[in-house]
């Protein structure tokens, strides 16, 4: 198929070029000519589709470098939340936690778990043993973006040593770093790790440095959901750079930023902290997603010895009493190297996003300290009741920051930004409107970027860092993923409130050079694929 985009303000992802006057032209799923000075015929009978782009900016298709799509891609193939705000290619498999490798022994608990997170499904068989499976799992689903497997830290843990809180030994490294390597041999893009999560949580920075000796060779990236977002958090970046010394590998922080208001202060010391990383020759970067709150599974307010050994050993804790007065002990005043989110975000800030059950319906939206008042009971117990309760299949979520901190770290040059996405009944707005609400109220409204450095941010920088071929800039013979957006309506919809609202202002989307919206509207078209290097 041929189009033509006529008359477009272009905006190529670099963030260096100004943006320009031009007719693009698609030939199948590449972009076959860039043309400024705009003589392409219009009534050309080449041209089986024509867009009139006066009015709209061209910029490369966005790049979610943070998503939780890899469950819903079964469910909504379109997937419309990412579809519709201009997303045409993310990486799943993040925070350590996804759906591949799993053990045969352990897919069972493994799924009620992961459900808090990236949710549950009936429309695809949950035995992935391997990464190979998934992806072809994925492709066989013909989503409508494309999307990118990272490889998860705690899936490997789980198949090398199931739950074992313990330390690996020789052999159980050995073998992760071999069911990484072969990932990576494979065109795969990286590790993530998530240290909120079992059994991620366990690893300490000499297992995280080994396993991330591999990804030099293959130029791979190590994105890291840090061991603390809060109390901790300078000691956690410190992790991060003593990982990337170590190892030598490149370092990519998931969802930058500090939780609690008794730890505003540090914020400062956190961007020294990159500044030295960049003084002293290391590759750390990091994604954002423009909100001053956040979300995430409700078990993640327990302590980790509470969930070791997964949803099922977790459920059957929550049956004792004589466990439950020490998990809310903890809850309430921390442990040696966890804070916990009750005290990080305080009780008052976590709110119920989702949940399996009709009985707890009620509490949506609800903080766990108007839920405790409303049940006559206390948040803590409260927490347990509703993990026990919906089996671990609850999310959150966590008012934690500070919007002035979202605007520095918008201006950072490490950061690009992401959505995070979790999809629930009630989902942060972030899943629907994290990319127009950046061009919105950042660009246009408050002017923090340019528009060639915004959207570089969203386009060029990732397929930058995660070494994406011939993606993320508009370029004669790359692949025809292209936004029309308008820039004078452009931003987001989705509230605390009413979160699964679709943005404004994103007219226009191809995907491998076919159009999957027009007009705002999702045309049904599903051309993405899986990536690799």
């Amino acid at each position: 198929m041929s189009t033509l985009i006529k008359n477009v303000m272009l905006i190529d992802g670099s963030g260096k070029k100004e943006k320009f006057f031009a007719d693009i032209v698609i030939k199948g799923d590449r972009i076959s000519l860039i043309d400024d000075s705009r003589k392409q015929d219009s009534s050309s009978p080449e041209f089986e589709l024509v867009i009139d782009g006066s009015g709209l900016y061209a910029s490369p298709g966005f790049i979610d470098t943070h998503a939780h799509s890899d469950v819903m891609v079964f469910d909504d193939p379109c997937l419309l939340p990412k579809s519709l705000q201009g997303i045409t290619c993310e990486f799943a498999g993040q925070d350590g936690t996804a759906v591949a490798p799993l053990p045969e022994e352990h897919v069972e608990s493994w799924r009620k778990y992961l459900s808090g997170i990236d949710g549950d499904s009936k429309h695809f068989d949950w035995h992935f043993r391997t990464l190979k499976n998934y992806r072809e799992a994925v492709r066989q689903a013909q989503p409508a973006i494309n999307l990118c497997i990272m490889v998860p830290h705690g899936n490997l843990r789980l198949c090398a040593m199931g739950y074992d809180p313990s330390a690996p030994s020789s052999e159980n490294l050995s073998q992760m770093k071999e069911l990484l390597r072969e990932d990576l041999e494979n065109g795969g893009f990286g590790l993530t790790t998530g240290l909120d999560y079992i059994p991620s949580i366990y690893a300490d920075t000499a297992e995280l440095a080994d396993l991330c000796s591999v990804l030099p060779e293959y130029n791979g990236v190590f994105a890291i959901h840090m061991r603390s977002e809060a109390n901790e958090i300078i000691e956690a970046i410190e992790e991060v750079m003593a990982i990337c010394r170590s190892s030598g590998c490149r370092g990519h922080i998931s969802h930058f930023k500090v939780s609690g208001e008794w730890n505003f202060h540090k914020f400062d010391r956190m961007m020294e902290l990159l500044d030295e990383a960049k003084e002293e020759g290391l590759s750390i970067s990091f994604d954002q997603y423009p909100y001053p709150f956040g979300s995430t599974t409700l078990t993640v307010v327990l302590p980790p010895w509470a969930v070791e050994g997964g949803a099922d050993k977790m459920l059957s804790r929550l049956e004792s009493s004589q466990l439950r007065a020490r998990m809310k002990q903890d809850m309430q005043n921390g442990l040696p190297g966890w804070t916990g989110f009750c005290r990080n975000t305080g009780t008052g800030n976590l709110l119920i996003s989702s949940v399996t059950s009709a009985e707890n319906a009620d509490v949506l939206g609800k903080s766990l300290d108007e839920i405790a008042e409303l049940r006559q009971s206390d948040p803590y117990t409260v927490a347990m009741d509703l993990i026990y309760s919906e089996k671990g299949s609850i999310s959150i979520i966590t008012k934690f920051g500070k919007e002035e901190h979202v605007k520095q770290l918008i201006r950072r040059p490490e950061m690009n930004l992401c959505t995070d996405g979790l999809f629930s009944a009630h989902p942060h707005p972030r899943t629907y409107g994290s990319f127009p609400r950046f061009f919105g109220k950042y660009v246009r409204e408050e002017g923090l970027l340019s528009w060639e450095e915004a959207v570089y941010k969203v386009s060029g920088k990732a397929a930058e860092l995660f070494s994406l071929p011939q993606r993320g800039f508009l370029k004669e013979g790359y692949f025809a993923d292209i936004v029309l957006l308008d820039p004078e309506s452009i931003n987001d919809c989705a509230t605390l409130e009413d979160p699964q609202q679709y943005p404004r202002g994103i007219e226009y989307v191809f995907v491998n050079g076919r159009l999957t919206v027009e007009k705002g509207k999702h045309t049904g078209n599903r051309p993405g694929r899986v990536l690799t290097r």
